[in-house]
Parts: structure tokens; sequence; C-alpha cells
């Protein structure tokens, strides 16, 4: 890793280097899916004892499982639409975009779909998405999940957060777009 001296460089200069490397990152994130889509291709994760792509992924080339996820989909998808490809290179389009887009991608639809997402958000190509192909209403229910003991509390830790007040229930939530102006929540309490 190269050693940058921070002390010595203007403000200007710190956000002029931060730009040329994401140029940089980009360029190298479509050669390595370039050649993660050529591997797959070749199947030559087999003589690396993997029995997937996935595999040789995380155990050979260390990724972890997400990484290794959205850089499979997504090489995929760049390798079968050069403008998939490009969008990447030139930073129009992020990995999360890409996996968000690879079950839509058609020969009719790539061009149209890549520039309709470029320079969006995940949660808005989400949202793009689900314009296009509305999905029906999450069914409504509430269960329980599973039967659990009950639970001794932890004893506080020193750097712990300040305790949720009683009476107040932590949320975990989960909001997804279905449709225009239709989202699926998701919430488990306590």
């Amino acid at each position: 890793m190269e050693i940058v001296c921070f002390e010595t460089m203007s403000d200007r200069e710190v956000v002029e280097r931060l730009a040329e490397l994401l140029r940089q990152e980009r360029r190298l994130t479509a050669a390595v899916l370039a050649h993660l889509g050529e591997v797959e291709a070749r199947q030559l994760y087999l003589p690396a004892a993997c029995p997937s792509m996935f595999a040789y992924c995380t155990r050979v080339l260390g990724m972890s499982e997400d990484q290794a996820f959205k850089r499979i989909r997504a090489a995929r998808a760049a390798r079968r639409y050069a403008v998939v490809a490009r969008a990447i290179e030139e930073g129009q389009l992020h990995l999360s975009g890409v996996v968000l887009l690879a079950p839509h991608l058609t020969d009719e639809s790539a061009e149209e779909l890549v520039a309709e997402a470029s320079g969006k958000s995940k949660a808005e190509i989400e949202v793009m998405l689900v314009r296009r192909a509305p999905r029906p209403d999450v069914p409504e229910r509430l269960e329980r999940v599973a039967e659990q003991p009950a639970l001794a509390p932890e004893p506080p830790r020193p750097e712990a957060q300040a305790p949720v007040p009683a009476g107040k229930a932590e949320a975990k939530t989960k909001l997804a777009p279905l449709a225009p102006e239709r989202f699926a929540l998701q919430v488990t309490i306590g």
C-alpha cells in the first residue's frame, strides 16, 4: 500500500486524489468482473478443487459471501451485456445496482434499463424496477415465529449505549418497494 502523507497535501489535492482513486477502482472492478466471467466460462474453478464459482471466490480468492455473490452476478451480466460493463467502468452503475438489474436484463431491455438506472442509488433502482414490474402485496399475518425460552439479560457493559427506556421496544425494520406507492414493511419487535 502506498503511504500517503496527508499533512503535506492541500484539501484540493486530497479531493483530486480521491476522485482519481475512484476512477482507478471502477476500471479495476470492471477488469475483475471480466476476469471472473472468463474464469467461470472456462470453469477454471474446477482445477482449484472448487465445485462452483462461488466456492472459488470465497475459498481461493478470499471474498466474503456477499462480495462473491455480487461480483459473480455482476460478472455474468457484464459478460452478456457490454453496456453493463461500460456503465460500471464509467461509474454510472454500482455493483448493488447491477445485482438488482440482472434478473430484468434482456437483449432488448439492457440499454434502456442501464441508462435509466445510471447514477441512481440502490433504493432508487428498486423503485424504478417495481414501477416496471410491480410485485404483489405481501400476505398480512402476525404470528409467533418460534417459542423462545426466557432470556436472562446480559450485564451492562461500560461501553454499551444507554439502555432503551422502559416501555420502549427496540424494532428492526425492513422496507421494500413492491409497486408504485406500495411498500412491504417487515418489523421484528419484542
